[in-house]
């Protein structure tokens, strides 16, 4: 992870070229397929033989990546096998909801995931209440919210509850941190927009910007002002590839964590930011809305202004909160909240489905954890 840190660092100092080489090679297809198999073997499954002959009576199928949902044929076997509890984690509805903001071919394929876990789902995952209700919305009105569900905020990654020491940039060198794939929907133009107008402002003293993430659908667009103006590419930086751990470092030592995001559904890296005690400036929409704290700044996607003036006022604030992880939003906590939801299901003990009762913890700053489950759970 360090070697990661100290390339960033001669990035702002001018001595790497370019707007960034990704930290990580491409995998070529080989190596894609190679690991594909290596986690289908981690599993103790194999091929060649039928998955409603060889999972036990009474298992719990556990779909939390919307892995093959677009595929329904991969989960047909479900329906001979009326002993196992269905239970599937959807992300969101952003594709139907905003068409606009995704690759075109992203639309159906979102619809028949839905369609897949309304056929066969015993139960639902949800990271926001926002998600939830979006994809009840989504599903056809027969069945659509009447599956039952939980919604529970994702824990903070391991490498997020014990950060090691903030990375400390050069000498005289401020930086933001914005962590998401390169795409419409993430709103990076806005941040470019804001880094213009710093960069003409305060010139070699203004803050770096850097965007952690990969290139998706529409990237080479949104990044086209940066190869056309060296003074703004010597100030926003995109790094492909980071491991954890790094990336923990380097949201530790920012001056602030950048979520313009036009859609979400859950916000991770806005979570992270308030846990590690890190100013946090976000757009104002639902899924955020539900993740903030008291310290958040919730802003419009499309106010440059009002983004500017909040990221020059973090420049000039003082001290800033430490960094405390809730016990709320450690791995363990929510593997247990999580089976003991699964149990219920698997068991039938679950109330209706829509009769749920909030239960919160506190996060930095005073705002609720997320963990709405069915009436009558225990955490």
């Amino acid at each position: 992870p360090e070697s990661h840190l100290v390339a960033l660092g001669a990035r702002f100092e001018g001595r790497t070229p370019g707007v960034a080489p990704s930290l990580r090679p491409r995998l070529s297809t080989p190596d894609k397929i190679r690991r594909i198999f290596a986690e289908l073997r981690s599993t103790g499954f194999s091929f060649g033989h039928a998955a409603r002959n060889v999972v036990p009576q009474r298992a719990v199928y556990i779909n939390v990546g919307q892995i093959g949902l677009a595929v329904p044929q991969f989960h047909f076997w479900l329906e001979r096998r009326a002993d196992i509890t269905c239970a599937i984690m959807l992300h969101d509805a952003i594709p139907l909801e905003y068409p606009h903001l995704v690759d075109p071919g992203s639309v159906a394929h979102h619809a028949r995931m839905i369609r897949t876990a309304q056929r066969h789902a015993d139960c639902l995952i949800f990271t926001t209440e926002h998600a939830r209700q979006s994809v009840f919305a989504a599903m056809h009105p027969t069945k659509g919210g009447r599956i039952a569900s939980c919604v529970r905020s994702l824990p903070l990654p391991g490498a997020f509850a014990a950060p090691g020491p903030a990375y400390q940039p050069p000498a005289g060198h401020r930086y933001f941190v914005a962590v998401s794939a390169i795409e419409p929907r993430k709103n990076h133009e806005l941040l470019i927009e804001v880094w213009r107008r710093l960069v003409v402002k305060w010139g070699k003293q203004a803050p770096h910007l850097v965007i952690v993430g990969a290139r998706g659908w529409g990237s080479g667009r949104i990044l086209a002002p940066l190869a056309e103006d060296p003074a703004l590419r010597a100030r926003v930086h995109v790094a492909t590839g980071m491991p954890s751990p790094a990336l923990a470092r380097l949201m530790l030592g920012a001056a602030g964590v950048l979520c313009p995001s036009l859609a979400e559904g859950f916000g991770l890296p806005l979570l992270e930011g308030n846990a590690l005690g890190v100013p946090t400036i976000a757009s104002d929409i639902a899924a955020h809305r539900e993740i903030a704290n008291g310290q958040t700044r919730l802003l419009p996607t499309d106010d440059v202004p009002a983004w500017k003036a909040a990221i020059e006022a973090v420049l000039d604030a003082g001290d800033r909160p430490d960094c405390a992880i809730p016990a709320s939003l450690t791995e363990a906590a929510y593997c247990r909240d999580i089976e003991a939801f699964l149990e219920k299901c698997a068991s039938g003990n679950l109330a209706e489905p829509e009769a749920t009762a909030p239960m919160t913890d506190t996060l930095p700053g005073g705002a609720p954890s997320l963990l709405h489950m069915p009436a009558g759970m225990e955490r």
